[in-house]
């Protein structure tokens, strides 16, 4: 598997908790606590939870 850049999709989430669809396409939701993110996606299937922050070079190979 290709690594996959998330710079642009996550761009304007700077702290929090984003889901993100499985395919990368698009951001589902964002909350500031992980637990109301999980209350908004419940229990879908189809999300990546990703915690937001300021600067997403760790997610880069």
């Amino acid at each position: 598997m290709s690594p996959i850049n998330l710079t642009k999709l996550l761009k304007k989430y700077k702290s929090g908790w984003v889901a993100v669809s499985s395919d990368y396409s698009h951001v589902v939701a964002h909350a500031k606590k992980f637990i109301e993110l999980q209350k908004i996606v419940k229990d879908r299937k189809d999300v990546v939870v990703i915690q937001a922050f300021e600067n997403y070079y760790n997610y880069l190979s």
